[in-house]
């Protein structure tokens, strides 16, 4: 079982004959909603994860009395942009958006910001890849939220498409 797409190609790459992937949004709650994770009683389920997540499905499954195996693979590393990628935002137009893709992604760039630039950016829309990462933009003042159906740019720029063919946001 995989949390979405991506996963599922880099099990198959791996060797894995058979992944499958939740309908609609991929994430932890429907990964969970599965029917092979709703009674795992008993058994062992290996999740492979990387340190400094939620601990969601983890803590889950072991809730529902499976034999949990974490197994941390991978690192969350948020790049700093480069001075010329933080030139390149400063000369954004005013109507255009921010695309937010993961928690790690947008503190590497929160963090580089002075407050004017922040400011700038929080008058723009936002558009999260995930519930819980849209609470934390709206936490950090974000106030026009858009929320896509996962963290791919497909995916981001259609929760934008979206909005912007139901005339929330203006872009002249």
């Amino acid at each position: 079982l995989a949390v979405g797409a991506g996963t599922a190609a880099a099990l198959a790459e791996a060797g894995i004959g058979e992944v499958q992937v939740p309908d609609g949004r991929p994430d932890a709650d429907a990964l969970l909603a599965m029917a092979a994770l709703r009674a795992p009683v008993g058994r062992h389920i290996g999740v492979v994860t990387a340190p400094g997540g939620r601990g969601q499905i983890a803590e889950t499954l072991a809730h529902r009395g499976a034999l949990v195996h974490v197994a941390n693979v991978y690192r969350r590393v948020g790049r700093a942009p480069t001075a010329r990628t933080l030139a390149r935002l400063a000369a954004l137009p005013a109507n255009s958006a921010l695309l937010v893709s993961s928690a790690e992604a947008f503190d590497g760039l929160w963090s580089r910001l002075a407050e004017p630039e922040r400011v700038r950016l929080r008058a723009r829309a936002a558009v999260a890849s995930s519930p819980r990462l849209a609470a934390r933009l709206a936490s950090e003042g974000f106030a026009a939220l858009v929320l896509a159906d996962g963290a791919a740019p497909s995916a981001l720029l259609a929760a934008l498409a979206e909005d912007v063919g139901r005339g929330r946001f203006r872009y002249d």
